[in-house]
């Protein structure tokens, strides 16, 4: 079962949606999209195993996505931020969450750790980016700061990822184009203190890789399982 809704955070509305076999549970499980065409709508790429086991999920569309993807140059990652925090607090269950996010979802998804009790963080061929970057618009100046090579290291979500001690999924595509290699190296290296963690490749997959395994329903299930299973 699906219940969309809009909330209003800073005089914007954003629309909503959770997916659940039971609609009068919270929702454990949230899901922040990535940047381009990232919506809310990216949950049903899992939500119809996660609910089989059971799992309430939540997600939203962030500024510049969804309804308002016409201003995607006047988001940024400080504002998206500030959205998943509410998002989260009012419509998500206070118990400890499983958090996903999803390409530039995954810098805000670590970034929820300072927030929230998270007991899985699961991250899709997730982007982490210079802390320089974090207020600034995506239409003044932020790309020319990202683009700065290794300018990743210096993301906040490092040393956010050393004090966690919950359970740690990555999951990224073979053949991501996006997401360099040294950006996954160094969230394994970051994580030692997980209670359980896995990097699942997804074999001859890109950056875009939801459009990818629609295509490729064998390797949809078996990210759908693994996704699950973090989720418990």
């Amino acid at each position: 079962m699906q219940k969309d809704f809009s909330f209003t955070f800073n005089n914007q509305e954003h629309d909503a949606l959770i997916v659940s076999d039971d609609l009068s549970a919270l929702p454990t499980f949230v899901l922040i999209h990535g940047g381009g065409t990232g919506s809310k709508e990216r949950m049903h790429t899992y939500s119809g195993v996660l609910a089989k086991k059971g799992i309430s999920m939540l997600s939203f569309d962030q500024s510049g996505a969804g309804k308002d993807k016409d201003n995607i140059k006047q988001s940024s990652l400080e504002r998206r931020t500030n959205e998943a925090i509410y998002a989260i607090t009012n419509f998500a269950s206070k118990e400890p969450l499983v958090i996903a996010g999803s390409s530039m979802g995954g810098e805000l998804a670590i970034r929820m750790l300072e927030h929230f009790p998270v007991k899985s963080l699961i991250l899709l061929g997730p982007a982490i980016y210079d802390q320089a970057a974090f207020s600034l618009k995506f239409g003044e100046g932020f790309t020319e700061v990202i683009r700065t090579e290794g300018s990743w290291k210096n993301s906040r979500a490092l040393p956010l990822l050393d004090q966690f001690t919950g359970k740690l999924l990555i999951i990224i595509g073979e053949h991501d184009e996006v997401i360099p290699p040294g950006v996954i190296e160094a969230l394994d290296s970051h994580s030692r203190n997980a209670s359980q963690k896995e990097i699942y490749r997804i074999p001859g997959c890109p950056h875009r890789y939801q459009e990818w395994l629609q295509n490729h329903p064998e390797e949809l299930q078996k990210v759908a399982e693994n996704v699950a299973a973090f989720s418990l």
